[in-house]
């Protein structure tokens, strides 16, 4: 027939239960005899047999019976004769009773270590994680977790040791907090001491990173350069990290770039990195909108410094990746500097540039004419009529701009100025 029970999703758990009814009342004696009876049971799970084990240690803990408690944890995780004389077969293993398979549970050996580390001695504790390195069990955790033990007793080789077989066994995502903690121990603990180490492992770390994870290897890399190595050498890092990290990533590199730049070489190695960052191509290349905003700095930079041809330089050069219907920014940054650096020939041709690229935008999506770009061409009509000629001009070209594909265009350039040079003679006229 069949058995109307429903099957206990967790038998170890009724075992512990029973165990812990003799030992509630006082019965030590028959709550261990209750654990060895159900760590002989065939569980489905090794994690369960595990589990077990563990609840029976800590029974012994919760009674100061410290000694007890480590024997345990010593039988559980003895290997079954002869275990390591065959091959592991992990299909064959797979079948075996879970008591056979025991000796590589992850979890019995987190909790036996934690023992050893507070029970034990250190060399018994360092014997304890070696096995479970030994085993190949060892998950991140227990490697940082036995470094940072290995430092807490002064054992700083051995450690970094530890560290070394954690980058061979992990590979990222899983690797990344355990180079995080080994660079940052080796700096810490040797600064500048043991440099041509400390870059070898810099090299080592940034050749198994994926491009997602490099920046803060690289920016890592770039300050030991820094601190303790050769500003040339800081340098080429940032440079490479420019071209290596995601393109989301790139201009925050070369912010750094540029500021260490500006702090140790000066102008000349400044330009030289701008120049770099706006010309780089895809896939090395900034974006379209960090490429603007850099052109922008850059220009701004030039400025400053007075060099006004260099900097206007600089704004044509970038005007091929502005549309003006949507990158206001820009060319509202261009048209003050003209307003305070240029003239009247200076501000056509920044308009005739404008328009030129405005219609080669038109012919990649089709432009519609809103309400804010007509608004905007009508406020500056009216500062056209009030008499400022380089409105007039950007007037036309605002018009021009916001007007649909295909729809009438309005005058020319050369008309523009016409009109212009018209409206001065009639002014003078009046007046006379």
């Amino acid at each position: 027939g069949v058995d109307p029970r429903p099957p206990i999703e967790k038998p170890h758990s009724l075992w512990a239960a029973f165990a812990k009814f003799y030992e509630k009342h006082g019965d030590l004696r028959n709550a261990r005899i209750i654990f060895e009876k159900g760590c002989a049971v065939r569980y489905k799970y090794v994690d369960d047999l595990a589990s077990l084990w563990c609840e029976w240690a800590e029974m012994e803990l919760r009674h100061n019976n410290f000694a007890e408690a480590l024997d345990l944890m010593r039988r559980a995780t003895d290997a079954p004769a002869g275990i390591h004389l065959r091959r592991r077969n992990v299909a064959e293993e797979s079948k075996l009773p879970p008591q056979e398979r025991l000796y590589r549970s992850t979890k019995l050996w987190t909790f036996y270590v934690d023992l050893e580390e507070s029970l034990g001695t250190v060399e018994s504790a360092k014997a304890c994680y070696d096995q479970i390195l030994d085993l190949r069990i060892a998950t991140p955790q227990i490697i940082l977790n036995y470094a940072l033990f290995l430092q807490e007793n002064k054992f700083w080789e051995d450690s970094f040791r530890v560290y070394e077989r954690g980058v061979s066994l992990f590979k990222y995502p899983h690797v990344k907090d355990i180079w995080a903690a080994y660079l940052k121990q080796f700096i810490d603990r040797y600064g500048g001491q043991k440099l041509e180490r400390a870059r070898d492992l810099f090299e080592q770390a940034l050749e198994s990173a994926p491009a997602e994870e490099a920046k803060a290897l690289f920016v890592q890399y770039g300050a030991l350069e820094e601190k303790f190595g050769l500003a040339r050498h800081a340098m080429s890092i940032y440079e490479r990290a420019a071209k290596r990290v995601p393109e989301s990533e790139r201009l925050s590199i070369y912010e750094t770039y540029l500021a260490r730049a500006s702090d140790f070489f000066g102008i000349g190695k400044v330009r030289e990195i701008y120049e770099s960052a706006i010309e780089a191509q895809a896939p090395e290349g900034l974006s379209d909108q960090d490429t603007r905003t850099m052109c922008m700095r850059y220009a701004a930079l030039e400025c400053k410094l007075g060099e006004i041809d260099r900097a206007r330089a600089i704004y044509t050069h970038a005007s091929h990746l502005a549309d003006p219907r949507r990158d206001k920014t820009f060319w509202e940054d261009w048209n003050a500097f003209e307003v305070k650096h240029g003239n009247e020939d200076t501000f056509r041709e920044m308009l005739r540039i404008k328009r030129s690229v405005a219609a080669a935008f038109s012919m990649t999506h089709v432009s519609v004419a809103g309400g804010e770009e007509g608004a905007a061409a009508g406020e500056k009509r009216k500062r056209a009529e009030g008499g400022d000629s380089m409105a007039a001009l950007e007037a036309e070209v605002e018009a021009e701009i916001a007007a649909p594909v295909g729809g009438t265009r309005l005058s020319g350039f050369v008309s523009a100025g016409v009109i212009q040079q018209g409206k001065k003679e009639g002014e003078e006229g009046g007046g006379g």
